[in-house]
């Protein structure tokens, strides 16, 4: 007779193989009928369900600056133009362009031997006409000379200190000095050369005071005035002036008028630059304001879709001014009114719509 030991080893043995089977078993049958899956929801049948996916905005009255671009040079204010007074050779020049000088610095050096000794002898001159004037007054006093005579010595001296005065500032103008405080930006002279008389030598202009020039048409030039508020365009900035003053009448020839825009000081206006001026023009009051892109056209109709429940409705809209993505609603919308902002190119009068979180309507859905 067989033990108890091996009757038990016998049942584990069967119940592992009936186990076995009965994995098996679920392999093949899922083999042979595999699940079916779900299936997919189309994008159209969710639009069909919930209705075509936009992004919404409420209308709101706001204020729209309307600013026209023009542009013009910068220069400065203040400018030295140096020239030369004499026909003399220049012996040095002090300064290069791009250094910075003050009132009273020296500039250049021109040879001025001949100034100096005719400033030298007039002096003289000078000196011994005071000389004899000091004697016709003491031949007066003792009746030796008539007044006529110690008045015309009066005379010749007056006349001789006038000549000394003209040859001193002859011979001073042999140092040319700046006038103004400024950066050089021209040089015209390099020593050896001949300076003629009224040649520039050198430009000093004042980066402290700018100013642009721009023109403007007849309809605009109707909207600015003295004070005008200006934006100025520089690399990652706006730069801020006003319009400083404006020509009365049009140029004859072009029919433009001519302002000048004050500008601050800053590190990228350069004299001589061009730039770009935005001059406001006009500041629009109490109309409802939208970005530009919501706006639909048809033919010469502008148009908006308004949201009324879960529907829209198309609206016809009057416009107005623009000015950086914005436009201005003259008529045709209320504030308050809820508007299609993003997925209105899918639309249609009476459509269904699914309203989404802003951004998120830029075409297919997922369900």
């Amino acid at each position: 007779m067989r033990t108890l030991k091996e009757l038990l080893r016998d049942r584990k043995t069967l119940a592992w193989m009936i186990l076995a089977g009965i994995a098996l078993g679920v392999l093949v049958f899922r083999i042979a009928f595999p699940p079916r899956k779900a299936p997919a929801v189309s994008v159209s049948a969710i639009r069909a369900e919930k209705g075509l996916p936009v992004t919404t905005l409420v209308a709101e009255k706001s204020s729209l600056d309307i600013r026209r671009s023009y542009y013009g040079l910068v220069r400065s204010v203040r400018t030295q133009e140096v020239t030369s007074f004499l026909r003399e050779m220049v012996e040095s020049v002090k300064v290069e362009v791009g250094d910075r000088v003050r009132a009273g610095d020296v500039l250049a050096v021109l040879s001025g031997g001949e100034q100096a000794a005719a400033a030298t002898a007039d002096r003289a001159s000078v000196e011994e006409a005071k000389r004899d004037v000091e004697r016709m007054k003491t031949l007066y006093r003792e009746g030796a000379v008539s007044r006529a005579e110690l008045e015309q010595s009066v005379v010749r001296l007056k006349s001789l200190e006038a000549v000394m005065s003209a040859s001193s500032k002859r011979s001073a103008r042999t140092v040319v000095r700046a006038k103004i405080d400024g950066v050089v930006t021209e040089r015209h002279a390099e020593a050896g050369e001949i300076a003629e008389a009224g040649r520039p030598l050198l430009v000093i202009q004042d980066m402290g005071e700018l100013e642009i020039e721009v023109l403007l048409p007849q309809a605009d030039r109707l909207y600015i005035v003295g004070g005008t508020d200006v934006e100025v365009p520089l690399e990652d900035r706006i730069v801020r002036g006003s319009v400083k003053r404006l020509d009365p009448a049009a140029d004859p020839q072009t029919g433009l008028f001519r302002a000048i825009i004050a500008m601050p000081p800053d590190r990228a206006l350069l004299p001589g630059a061009t730039v770009e001026a935005r001059i406001l023009v006009k500041r629009s009051l109490g109309n409802v304001v939208l970005p530009s892109g919501i706006i639909q056209r048809e033919g010469d109709e502008s148009f908006v879709y308004v949201v009324s429940g879960d529907r829209v409705r198309r609206r016809v809209v009057t416009l107005g001014e623009g000015a950086d993505d914005l436009i201005e609603i003259r008529s045709g919308l209320k504030p308050g009114e809820t508007v299609v902002a993003e997925g209105a190119s899918a639309l249609y009068d009476g459509a269904r719509i699914w309203v989404q979180p802003a951004g998120a309507a830029s075409g297919e859905v997922s369900p």
